[in-house]
């Protein structure tokens, strides 16, 4: 059985298995993958709070569709009770969400079985899709 579920909701996806989402986002769209994390002081050990895919500068996308790209002032907690820690968003790839993750997760498998590819071709992909075309179409001539 899948570790993450059968997610159907952009809040059960957001809320535990972003980090499966981005990777299997970025598979499809080759968008750059990455997170909110919080970063121990004393050690480094980074702690991630969400991870989405990177559209430009300023958007984001994840299992909500398009957004403002998160901030780090946007987070709050703390897994590092007792020490300092900071938080920031960094570029990640699928090698450091796995060293990142509390537990064992096989994407590989987690890809195949847990729907994420239905749930991004019906409630994430369309999205993007309409902000590339809007994007791509000719403003007004300026003659």
């Amino acid at each position: 059985m899948s570790y993450f579920g059968q997610p159907e909701t952009a809040e059960e996806w957001s809320n535990g298995a972003c980090d499966l989402l981005a990777v299997a986002l970025h598979r499809v769209t080759a968008l750059p993958i990455y997170a909110l994390v919080e970063i121990a002081e004393t050690d480094g050990a980074r702690t991630p709070l969400h991870a989405f895919c990177l559209v430009d500068s300023e958007t984001m996308i994840d299992a909500g569709g398009l957004a403002p790209v998160m901030t780090p002032e946007e987070a709050e907690g703390t897994f590092y009770a007792g020490e300092k820690s900071n938080f920031a968003v960094v570029p990640v790839n699928q090698e450091d969400l796995e060293a990142m993750r509390n537990h064992d997760c096989d994407y590989e498998w987690e890809i195949e079985n847990s729907g994420v590819h239905e749930f991004l071709a019906e409630a994430v992909l369309p999205s993007l899709s309409e902000a590339r075309c809007v994007a791509e179409e000719p403003g007004p001539s300026p003659f």
